[in-house]
């Protein structure tokens, strides 16, 4: 699996996230960048910086990639993968339903494989953790 690939991301999004692990700042909601320094499947591959902005940005990532002002902070690699794959990721992640304490859920994996098929991605080269 060739790193920052689609297959990639999905795998390393897999690997990371629990319900119990998500980025969600006070209120429950989604964040890039959470006060207790939590990250969410965007949000961690962002570089360094930019702290307090991020903390406060809630905008889905197509936004964000179309936004000047964060464009020192995504990595080069993002770019080349289609904004509408990254939001599928975000979304995978924002969703309480495709989570448990140890890894995806069975609406988890569902959303997987809707992924897998909408980008290409062979669901069978994936390891899912439930």
């Amino acid at each position: 699996m060739k790193k920052y690939s689609k297959e990639w991301v999905l795998q390393d999004t897999i690997n990371f996230y629990t319900l119990e692990n998500r980025a969600l700042n006070s209120l429950g909601k989604c964040a890039y960048l959470t006060e207790d320094g939590k990250r969410c499947a965007i949000g961690r591959y962002l570089k360094k910086g930019q702290k307090k902005i991020l903390k406060e940005y809630y905008d889905s990532v197509l936004a964000l990639m179309n936004d000047d002002f964060f464009e020192k902070s995504i990595p080069k690699w993002m770019f080349k993968l289609p904004n509408s794959f990254l939001y599928s990721i975000q979304v995978l992640h924002d969703n309480r339903v495709n989570w448990t304490n140890t890894g995806l859920s069975e609406t988890g994996i569902k959303k997987v494989k809707v992924i897998c098929e909408e980008y290409h991605i062979d669901f069978k080269s994936l390891t899912i953790k439930q």
